[in-house]
């Protein structure tokens, strides 16, 4: 199983460091249609309405995760997806859900190096990035279990609001 790094950066200010980052239990969820298939726009809609984050809905397929400490819980959202994937069953080639760790922190473009940034820094220190999910403010990196704590104990890139290092 992999863990999940969901880093939402932290805003900074150039005297202050980093805080550590926190862990939270989600969910993560990877949808594979099958080649030459696609669900319809119309099914792609539904999808958003079952309580996931979607990070990605296209002609492949499908990524999220549930928070495990939110409402609906993941129990109530695998059973929601399973009723919305059931008229799909030809079409999807496979469906994974993995319990995973969070580590959370969020981006602030101010403050905190953007995304290619934190990804560099991240796979430059050995940490295996097996999915890389980027929307707005968050950055979510999907790692192996193998380098969890090596990925915990990373310091993320940092600059200045006048874009000098912090």
């Amino acid at each position: 199983m992999a863990t999940l790094l969901y880093l939402r950066a932290v805003s900074t200010v150039a005297s202050a460091a980093v805080p550590p980052l926190r862990s939270q239990p989600v969910l993560a969820i990877s949808l594979v249609w099958r080649p030459g298939h696609d669900i319809s726009a119309a099914s792609r809609a539904d999808l958003f309405d079952l309580g996931v984050r979607w990070s990605a809905i296209d002609g492949s397929g499908a990524c999220g995760l549930v928070p495990l400490d939110a409402e609906p819980d993941a129990t109530d959202v695998l059973d929601s997806l399973g009723q919305a994937l059931t008229k799909h069953d030809d079409d999807l080639a496979e469906l994974r859900a993995d319990f995973c760790t969070a580590i959370v922190c969020r981006l602030d473009n101010e403050t905190t190096g953007d995304a290619a940034t934190i990804v560099q820094a991240v796979t430059r220190a050995g940490v295996g990035v097996e999915q890389i999910h980027h929307a707005a403010s968050e950055l979510t990196l999907v790692v192996a279990d193998r380098d969890r704590e090596r990925a915990m104990s990373l310091a993320l890139p940092t600059t200045a609001a006048d874009g000098s290092p912090a």
